[in-house]
């Protein structure tokens, strides 16, 4: 009994580990790690959601007059 809750509670320090250390990941490894969090939880993964350029340029626009504004 007290093995089994030794390795329950190393099993969520590495897990607390490996959420502290996702700071360091990049955008795609954090994204990948949320999913698993959540499958784990029991949700769904969400999948990356891609707007078609046609439809981006107008926002992407107006992003790129906002930061020349505030360069200025």
């Amino acid at each position: 009994m007290e093995t089994e809750d030794q390795e329950l509670d190393i099993r969520k320090i590495m897990k607390d580990i490996e959420f502290l250390g996702s700071s360091h990941m990049t955008w795609k490894e954090r994204k990948e790690l949320e999913n698993k969090r959540i499958v784990s939880l029991g949700g769904k993964a969400t999948k990356k959601q891609r707007i078609p350029l046609s439809v981006a340029r107008v926002p992407m626009k107006r992003q790129k007059e906002r930061e020349q504004k505030m360069q200025q």
